[in-house]
């Protein structure tokens, strides 16, 4: 995996942004500040990411001869400390689903001048448009919520007061105890998070302590796709890719979930509630967009993101084993 985010963006969508920013004022107004902020946060990712511009060389010359912004970003690919390349056709790509997508857009984020969200639901892709530039403060912060011991909760309330929902393909899941008490915590789990329905493969992976039989390993996986069915009716068999995989407590030194974007992590593991709802223990939550937030506002993010897909990669590797994830691969 890429350790830029590659980022699809038509010409629209930047000229919107750019403009928002040229005009923007600071005032006394705590809203108007955080506006700011947001713009801010785009032209910063936009600055470091591999933006490929859904245009031509020479559409996108004219343009950045008038646009100080669109300039610099230029300017800054040259000297490495971004990428820049163009792809016209990319977003009507995106919109007509698998059998158009090239293999990276999958892991991309989209931002365009109109609403795409309906292709993007079908695909599992975060897309936004120039509309909700606003709308999207989840992607550069940390929202995640502090847990108290003994306190009862839902993981639907957790999830959501951490804004941990969005659109994805691709799921792993790196938790040595995920099978314990799974009515109230993995299957809460993706019931608040994972997608409706999608038109392309959705692929999860699990991670877990060896502490069983081949055969359990297998009839966990077995319940596992009954469970998401169950909770998904509207997904397609044959579309849902379930791997779990025995581990050792030494493959994994942190407890994660990453999708496709976002990367949410838990000290308590996420066998964190009783079957009453009480939490075991007090603990923090996490959920951050690495590679999209910055590496100035959650240190090595990136890092740990991508120390999951290699963790996962070795664990698969010493057992002879292989994932089909596209997260794995």
């Amino acid at each position: 995996m890429n350790e830029r985010k590659d980022i699809y963006c038509d010409l629209g969508f930047w000229q919107d942004l750019s403009g928002k920013i040229s005009s923007a004022k600071f005032l006394p107004d705590l809203e108007v500040c955080r506006r700011n902020q947001m713009l801010t946060d785009w032209y910063d990712l936009l600055c470091r990411a591999h933006v490929i511009f859904d245009s031509s060389i020479d559409n996108f010359n004219t343009i950045a001869k008038d646009d100080l912004y669109l300039f610099n970003i230029w300017k800054r690919s040259t000297d490495g400390r971004s990428q820049l390349d163009f792809s016209s056709g990319a977003i009507a790509a995106m919109c007509g689903g698998s059998a158009q997508m090239e293999r990276n857009m999958y892991n991309s984020l989209f931002l365009t001048h109109d609403n795409h969200q309906t292709h993007a639901d079908k695909v599992g892709v975060i897309s936004i448009d120039s509309n909700n530039l606003y709308n999207h403060s989840e992607l550069f912060n940390d929202s995640g919520p502090a847990i108290k011991q003994s306190s009862k909760y839902k993981w639907s309330q957790i999830l959501e007061e951490a804004k941990a929902k969005h659109n994805f393909n691709s799921m792993v899941i790196a938790d040595n105890y995920i099978f314990k008490d799974v009515n109230v915590n993995l299957y809460s789990i993706l019931d608040s998070l994972l997608p409706q329905d999608l038109e392309t493969a959705f692929y999860i992976s699990v991670f877990s302590f060896n502490d069983a039989s081949e055969e359990e390993i297998t009839r966990r996986k077995k319940r596992l796709e009954e469970k998401i069915q169950e909770l998904r009716p509207s997904m397609k068999k044959e579309s849902l890719k379930v791997e779990v995989f025995g581990c050792s407590k030494d493959d994994f030194h942190d407890r994660g979930i990453i999708t496709n974007y976002s990367w949410i992590e838990i000290g308590a593991g996420f066998d964190l509630l009783r079957n009453d709802g009480k939490a075991k223990h007090s603990t923090n939550l996490h959920v951050t967009y690495p590679m999209v937030i910055s590496e100035e506002r959650m240190k090595c993010n990136r890092e740990g993101y991508l120390n999951i897909i290699t963790d996962a990669k070795k664990c698969l590797k010493s057992r002879n084993l292989f994932s089909n994830n596209r997260l794995l691969r």
